[in-house]
């Protein structure tokens, strides 16, 4: 799925669509993870997601391939 943004990015002002977007993108990419984080990891997660989206990534899929990645690269690597 593809959420049209409604601002420029970078704005840091999302829609609740956006906003449920990530949130869905995080909490799917921690339940694939297996593994509970801590909340930095957790938060790195998110920020890692944020900034995708920021950066232009809107696909869902596409953003949960690089949170997921980013929530094992938690585990693997905690003290990054």
């Amino acid at each position: 799925m593809i959420v049209e943004r409604a601002f420029e990015p970078h704005a840091g002002v999302y829609t609740p669509e956006e906003l449920g977007l990530l949130r869905g993108v995080v909490r799917e990419a921690l339940r694939r993870c297996g593994h509970e984080l801590d909340q930095d990891q957790v938060e790195a997660v998110a920020r890692i997601v944020v900034d995708a989206y920021s950066d232009g990534v809107s696909d869902s899929d596409q953003l949960l391939d690089i949170a997921t990645a980013a929530a094992i690269a938690c585990l693997t690597n905690p003290a990054a």
